[in-house]
């Protein structure tokens, strides 16, 4: 049965290396015994692993030696790791509030799986068993979760770990160690009631299949394959989505919201969790959960342009006008101190324009690029361009990144290069008063980690000419007597 399984879910091939893992009881136990039944015919090599998680004192070291001796007595290579479940759980919990299930959970696959990787071995055989896999989805039922969550435990993972056994219950399996006379230890620990998973497996499983269904265990394990079914679909379609959707770098994603909005809630909240599982290498899937991607989904529907929340593991999603960004805990902090650096004015620099040529502000990336044109070309533009003052560059670095064109008869050079400070004001093209910088930016929907780093080209006397990449100043627009037009572009690294 076991054999058939393996074969019509691909698990291992012949001559496959695998290392089984091994806590002693009776699930496990019973799948090193099949394992090394088929080690023959299959050509395996074998190999057993154990995880002492040191929370059951001499318990724990009996467990130790026991599966030491049973590897032993197959043969077979032993690996022993050990771990402090509870510093880990209590120091090393990220701050998103481990159980002692969940760090011990975490340990243990940390281990066998650098073992695996460190020896080469092509899969990580675990001994879940058709009743884990009923428990797994009522506990995930109890505690909310999407079809992602209610497929359960899977036959196999990327990782290569391999279940062999998912399919058996638990009185197959009692039933082939006492036929075969093998012995197992008991892990006392199982026994407890204040685990939620105990209490799921002795009083609520018994209860609904008393009760309610006594084929309880069946059903759940087919539901779970059906979703997982449905599952491989809506995946496809995440991942679709997600490519047109999502920029990623190494410690930021970029979300276009207007492309967002076009897919369903469903795959919208799929994009999110794909998008933060590929930032944080998986790290954030444990601990992100669906009241973290509503809330995310809620601030892109929302017609707030700007908005901010924070997530485990310190990311901050933060939305300014059409982008959705999910920045990690350094970058988020570097970002939010050039934000408050600019509103108390410490983040000015400046520098001197001479005339024509390429000027960077001092420690930027972010510049200028100036240069002259004649009349000729000016009453052409005057013309073409039916008195609007840019033109749209060929570029997607940036939605703003306009080419400028100025009234170079109104400029007295040198003039200065700076950016902005905390109660600027300029006349924009157009208007006739003047308005605060800060508003225009918001007008614009110019993203508030841009507002500080866009160079402003300002006169002797601190008036400002023109927003490079933006908008210039009325007073210094182009006119029909103009004899003088310089061509103001921003420049990137």
């Amino acid at each position: 049965m076991v054999e058939s399984d393996i074969r019509s879910h691909g698990l291992i091939s012949h001559g496959s290396s695998v290392l089984v893992a091994v806590s002693g009881g009776a699930d496990s136990v019973c799948l090193l015994h099949v394992l090394c039944e088929l080690r023959k015919t299959w050509g395996l090599k074998l190999a057993v692993a154990h995880f002492d998680h040191g929370l059951r004192g001499e318990e724990s070291q009996r467990d130790a030696e026991f599966v030491a001796g049973l590897a032993q007595s197959y043969g077979l290579p032993f690996y022993l790791g050990k771990g402090d479940v509870k510093a880990f759980s209590r120091d090393n919990a990220m701050g998103i509030g481990l159980s002692i299930q969940e760090a011990a959970r975490h340990l243990r696959y940390d281990f066998l799986l650098k073992t695996k990787l460190q020896n080469g071995f092509n899969a990580l055989a675990t001994a879940h068993n058709a009743q884990d896999q009923a428990e797994e989805l009522l506990f995930r039922l109890l505690r909310g979760s999407s079809i992602t969550g209610l497929c359960g435990i899977p036959w196999r993972r990327e990782d290569g770990v391999i279940r062999p056994l998912l399919a058996r219950t638990r009185q197959e399996i009692l039933a082939y160690l006492q036929a075969n006379s093998i012995q197992y230890v008991e892990d006392s620990s199982n026994l407890t009631l204040k685990y939620e998973r105990n209490r799921i497996r002795h009083q609520l499983l018994p209860l609904l299949l008393q009760g309610y269904n006594p084929n309880l265990i069946q059903t759940l394990c087919r539901t779970a394959e059906m979703l997982r079914e449905e599952e491989e679909v809506l995946k496809d379609l995440t991942e679709r989505a997600f490519e047109l959707c999502v920029h990623l770098d190494t410690q930021k994603a970029e979300l276009n919201i207007a492309s967002l909005k076009e897919r369903p809630a469903s795959i919208r909240r799929r994009v999110y969790r794909m998008a933060l599982s590929c930032l944080s290498n998986g790290g954030m899937l444990s601990c992100l959960t669906a009241r973290h991607l509503y809330a995310l989904d809620a601030m892109v529907m929302a017609k707030k342009p700007n908005a901010s929340i924070d997530l485990p593991l310190k990311v901050v999603a933060r939305r300014e006008y059409g982008t959705l960004y999910l920045l990690m805990g350094s970058k988020a902090l570097i970002d939010e101190k050039e934000a408050l650096s600019l509103e108390d004015g410490r983040a000015e620099g400046h520098c001197q324009v001479f005339g024509p040529g390429t000027w960077r502000l001092p420690g930027s990336s972010v510049g200028i690029n100036i240069s002259f044109h004649n009349p000729s070309f000016a009453a052409r533009l005057w013309m073409l361009l039916d008195y609007s003052p840019y033109d749209y560059m060929e570029a997607e670095v940036l939605p703003f990144r306009r080419v400028l064109w100025l009234n170079g008869d109104q400029l007295s050079f040198p003039i200065r290069l700076r950016t902005r400070r905390p109660g600027d004001r300029f006349i924009p093209f157009g208007h006739t008063h003047s308005m605060k910088l800060k508003d225009f930016f918001i007008n614009k929907k110019i993203p508030r980690q841009w507002r500080q780093r866009l160079p402003l080209l300002v006169s002797h006397a601190d008036e400002i000419i023109a927003v490079a990449g933006v908008e210039i100043a009325e007073p210094f627009r182009v006119t029909q007597t103009t004899q003088n037009i310089v061509r103001l572009s921003l420049e990137l690294d």
